[in-house]
């Protein structure tokens, strides 16, 4: 499974409806810059851990909830999955005692509103899924972890070495410039798998424009 996790800067929680929008702007433009001009529509349903039937989402509800529901993101005519959940920090499992949980240094990214949220909130984001997914499913994975970011002000994070980890915790803005982008990559492998997503989602919405 392969998860980025946001860690907000700033105290207000947007709706699941801001998260769609902003999401959805994201998508479009990344594909608009690919030469596709299709509009997929998402998808967004909530589910419960013990029962996990998927129900409509409140696109109006503040986009968190308690450890036992989360959230499915899916695309028009996709099978993909991608999974929304909120957890809460431990300040026992950061790397520096200064940033009250989160899991990077001080010296890794120095952002005072960050740390506070950290301290007053202690509530984070991670947005998941489960390789293999469509091309479709990988895109819209990194733009809704970076709508989020960018709507609470904060930061992105993976230990995931299925992505450039080094440039992680990163802002919304840096991370849009590489994510997926096979000239902005700095490993080989990522650089095979941008240029494999992009030949796929050409492949997907052919004709479709």
């Amino acid at each position: 499974m392969s998860s980025l996790s946001v860690y907000p800067g700033a105290p207000r929680t947007p709706t699941t409806r801001e998260v769609h929008t902003r999401t959805s702007s994201k998508l479009w433009a990344h594909l608009d810059s690919l030469g596709i001009h299709a509009r997929p529509d998402l998808r967004v349903q909530m589910l419960s851990i013990p029962d996990r039937q998927p129900w409509a989402a409140d696109l109006d509800a503040l986009f968190e909830w308690d450890e036992y529901h989360y959230q499915w993101w899916d695309a028009e005519a996709d099978e993909s999955r991608i999974i929304a959940s909120c957890g809460t920090m431990n300040p026992e499992w950061g790397e520096d005692p200064a940033t009250h949980g989160l899991p990077f240094t001080l010296a890794r990214i120095d952002d005072p509103a960050v740390v506070e949220q950290a301290r007053v909130r202690g509530r984070y984001w991670r947005i998941q899924y489960v390789a293999p997914q469509p091309p479709l499913a990988r895109l819209v994975y990194g733009c809704l972890a970076s709508a989020l970011a960018e709507l609470t002000s904060g930061v992105l994070f993976t230990t995931d070495h299925v992505w450039d980890h080094e440039r992680f915790p990163a802002r919304p803005a840096a991370f849009d410039q590489w994510y997926l982008r096979p000239d902005q990559t700095q490993q080989a492998f990522l650089r095979t798998r941008a240029l494999e997503t992009q030949r796929d989602l050409r492949a997907a919405f052919q004709g479709q424009d």
